[in-house]
């Protein structure tokens, strides 16, 4: 089999075990280096089931993590159990009851409300929900099992009630909630006043105060004199005096200039709310005026791209902080494109990074011009032209899936994320990801952009075969060449099976049950350093609450 890469771990354990001549350890006594054919689990033996026509012994002597996600329309909950272990029966699982969370919330203003608690699976991200404040009170359904956990509750205002701060509280999870809203008199005042580059007032900008990239305080206006008054509620932003604080002013219409963000200063210089307003300058700028581009694909013929969307980006810095002016567009249905763009000089071109993104179902792959010079405006009745970008062909990416022993991986599913992805135009030239399904003899092809790859395989429910993440060292790398071969065999499978039911004992009929490997320690568990689970299977019950699924074999 050609191939560029291979599942290389669980190509080593499934051939260590091929040659050994372990896969005849059921009741069928199967020739070395084959499974046993079976349409009943009484075919099988003592410890194994019949999983599409093959027999697989059961896995045992670990332990998963399991999530029950119910239907909808469910009395249960989602529920997270983070320690199963693996026996030689059936393995009998709970869901958790649903009960509703009744919260009121004193002198709020129009907020949407997000509750955050821990996940029972380690490294997993919080359990998050949402709902929106109507009449001071909130209804939120959570599983039972949360209730007495520590929560945070976030109120985040809406656009009409932008004048007030988001605020959190950190409380126990109860049935019941009442909290306060935080008069004016609790919260951290921060004054100031934004100049432009003529040390005049800059009046048509809202400031808004940031920690760590999330928003802390109201929105506030800036008045005739540049002045603005933020207020960060308590609980809001950390009580270390030593945290930095970010300032960002967006002009109100977006046609006429930059946003500005002043250099980040420690949260202790603001505690005091009589402190001395300070003074922000912009630097200087010319006004923004249209310019045109296009986008072409072909070499001998080449012709305009429609519905691809651009964004310019260029960082204006200052004394006092960085102005930045992004703007983004799609391209007509010509290939063309006009944008406002703050210009430069014939001596001083002003450089933008610009990001070319096709819609997902193009043949042409996605662009970062990382400095494009801009130098020539035009007017509203006729922009100047100033670039012509050219985009490639995405390349091929197929290969072929194979089970253990050989035989190919039908109508499996193959995903592939792009990874690892280094660019001057940063997240921003993110793809989609891109996903095919194998044909009978388990051949699969995709287009995608050059780069690296996570790629997802996932067997149809009840297969034989177990699912399979290719990350980390094992991500595809993608070439610029048209095409690259990347085959995969899946490791041996081991399956397991189980009942679901309600805390009422009633079996819970169509829920989805996902299997996860716990891969973090301690404090890699959570917060920066997070180590996320790996899904090894995924499935769900019949109407009787029974489902079975198949797990990478263990060593």
């Amino acid at each position: 089999m050609s191939s560029v890469g291979i599942g290389r771990s669980f190509l080593a354990i499934a051939l260590a075990l091929s040659a050994t001549g372990m896969l005849a350890w059921s009741g069928c006594a199967p020739k070395p280096g084959t499974q046993a054919r079976c349409t009943l689990d009484t075919q099988c033996g003592t410890g194994a089931l019949c999983m599409n026509g093959t027999c697989l012994r059961r896995g045992t002597a670990r332990s998963v993590a399991v999530e029950i996600l119910p239907r909808a329309d469910s009395t249960a909950a989602r529920t997270g159990i983070p320690d199963v272990a693996l026996g030689p029966g059936t393995i009998a699982l709970a869901a958790d009851d649903r009960v509703v969370v009744d919260g009121t919330v004193t002198n709020a203003p129009n907020s949407h409300v997000v509750l955050l608690v821990a996940n029972p699976i380690p490294g997993q991200p919080d359990l998050q929900f949402e709902t929106d404040l109507a009449d001071f009170k909130f209804q939120l359904g959570v599983g039972r099992r949360l209730l007495r956990s520590t929560a945070t509750i976030w109120l985040i205002p809406t656009v009409d009630a932008q004048q007030q701060p988001p605020v959190a509280f950190v409380t126990m999870l109860d049935s019941i909630l009442s909290v306060t809203f935080p008069p004016a008199a609790q919260m951290t005042a921060l004054g100031g006043i934004l100049h432009d580059s003529l040390d005049l007032p800059a009046n048509q900008f809202q400031a808004r105060a940031l920690v760590g990239g999330n928003v802390v305080s109201n929105v506030a206006s800036t008045d005739q004199g540049g002045a603005f008054q933020l207020l960060m509620a308590p609980g809001a932003v950390p009580t270390d005096p030593n945290t930095m604080i970010t300032l960002d002013f967006a002009p109100l219409d977006p046609d006429t200039g930059p946003r500005f963000q002043a250099t980040p200063f420690a949260l202790g210089t603001v505690a005091a709310n009589n402190a001395k307003p300070r003074t922000f300058r912009m630097p200087a700028f010319l006004a923004p005026a249209p310019l045109g581009f296009a986008v072409q694909a072909g070499n001998i013929t080449p012709s305009g791209v429609p519905d691809v969307t651009m964004r310019f980006r260029t960082e204006i810095p200052s004394a006092d902080g960085m102005a930045i002016y992004e703007r983004e567009q799609r391209t007509d249905g010509k290939g063309e494109v006009q944008v406002k763009l703050i210009p430069g000089t014939a001596t001083d071109p002003r450089n933008y990074v610009v990001t070319i993104l096709p819609p997902p179902d193009s043949p042409y792959g996605a662009r970062c011009v990382p400095d494009n010079p801009v130098t020539n405006v035009g007017n509203d009745m006729q922009p100047q032209y100033s670039a012509t970008f050219h985009l490639d062909a995405k390349v091929i990416l197929r290969g072929t899936i194979l089970g253990d022993g050989s035989s190919p991986a039908a109508t499996t599913s193959v995903s592939a994320t792009r990874v690892l992805v280094t660019s001057p135009c940063g997240d921003a030239v993110a793809v989609s990801p891109v996903s095919s399904t194998t044909l009978r003899n388990g051949t699969y092809q995709m287009l995608v952009d050059p780069g690296t790859y996570r790629l997802d395989i996932d067997p149809p429910m009840g297969s034989e075969l177990p699912r399979l993440t290719l990350d980390q060292d094992q991500a595809v790398i993608v070439s610029t060449d048209s095409l690259t071969t990347y085959d995969v065999m899946l490791p041996a499978g081991e399956a397991i099976e189980g009942d679901v039911k309600g805390m009422d004992a009633t079996p819970l009929g169509s829920a989805s049950i996902k299997v996860f490997e716990v891969l973090c320690q301690a404090e890699s568990c959570g917060g920066p350093s997070r180590v996320a689970p790996a899904l090894r299977a995924q499935t769900r019950t019949d109407m009787i609450g029974h489902f079975r699924a198949v797990l990478p074999r263990s060593p």
